[in-house]
């Protein structure tokens, strides 16, 4: 998704997306893509699936493990970044519809569509 809106809006990428396969592949990863050396910054985009809060836990938990603080207690309406230090990156989360409602991807695609479009 995020690929497809860089070429959408005709934006350059100048990262690497490594998708994960799934909610948890992911969630097991955050250690170690938050420890990989000379890395600058790194974002997570994730579903809320049925529990946001639980979801943001999950996340907050191994970003903690991994030794980023300032970890909010939850997150935040136009998303979470976190600043990196000498050793760690800058950190951004996304939990996906729109960081605060249940659902995924599609949940948040759907919400774009006017209610009276044919489609």
């Amino acid at each position: 998704m995020v690929l497809h809106l860089c070429i959408i809006t005709q934006m350059s990428p100048t990262f690497y997306i490594n998708d994960k396969g799934g909610d948890a592949p992911l969630l097991d990863s955050i250690t170690g893509e938050v420890n990989v050396g000379g890395r600058e910054a790194l974002g997570i985009v994730i579903d809320a699936d049925e529990n946001p809060s639980d979801r943001w836990a999950d996340v907050a938990k191994r970003l903690e493990a991994a030794g980023i603080t300032g970890v909010p207690a939850g997150p935040e309406p136009g998303g979470v970044c976190i600043e990196g230090s000498a050793r760690l990156p800058r950190v951004g989360v996304w939990v996906m519809p729109d960081n605060g409602s249940l659902g995924e991807l599609e949940d948040f695609v759907s919400r774009m569509v006017p209610d009276d479009d044919p489609v």
